[in-house]
């Protein structure tokens, strides 16, 4: 499966940061109708994931990317 040029661009850098949280990236995708895209981020742990650690790694992942700024606009 292609992936899109964003989640090509952003992988090695999400992959590490997720594995500093002691995650291993599982998938990521992009998309969605213009102005309201998303990035969608899979990661999973040998013990599972819980909400919590979803949590977690979104507010980490939300520094990181607003540090990035892959994305034009908003």
């Amino acid at each position: 499966m292609k992936r899109h040029p964003l989640v090509e661009k952003l992988w090695p850098e999400i992959e590490t940061a997720v594995k500093g949280l002691g995650f291993e990236l599982v998938q990521m995708t992009f998309g969605g109708h213009p102005g309201a895209a998303a990035l969608t981020v899979y990661v999973d742990r040998p013990a599972g994931v819980s909400a919590d650690d979803c949590a977690f790694a979104a507010e980490h992942l939300s520094v990181l990317l607003d540090a990035l700024d892959p994305v034009e606009g908003s």
